[in-house]
């Protein structure tokens, strides 16, 4: 499932700001969990690969993550923002995603460098 993009604004070619708007409907929240629906961290981590894929041009391969931190339960209703960078030569996407000026999760993907 893509995440529920509701801006997005390209600062390169390998960095995006997005807004998402996180409602309880959503189909992530199925089961987790009825009535305090929570987004998973997998969930975080699937919508930056798809993201990554769709607007940086990032079809590597996941190889695992890197000092990933989930700070703060991200609970609906809920407007996020999430930077995204892909570093193709280094074989990373970092991410942070925010609510205002408070940090929800950030860390970094690995994956399959970029060859020249």
């Amino acid at each position: 499932m893509m995440p529920p993009v509701t801006q997005l604004q390209r600062l390169s070619d390998h960095q995006l700001e997005l807004e998402i708007a996180i409602e309880a409907e959503q189909p992530c929240f199925a089961g987790h969990f009825d009535g305090w629906p929570v987004l998973a961290g997998v969930v975080q981590v699937d919508w930056v690969m798809q993201l990554a894929r769709q607007h940086l041009a990032c079809q590597q391969r996941f190889l695992g993550l890197q000092s990933v931190k989930f700070q703060q339960l991200v609970r609906p209703p809920l407007l996020m923002a999430l930077s995204l960078e892909y570093l193709p030569q280094r074989g990373l996407i970092r991410f942070s995603y925010r609510h205002g000026e408070r940090l929800l999760s950030t860390g970094a993907i690995k994956v399959d460098e970029a060859t020249p």
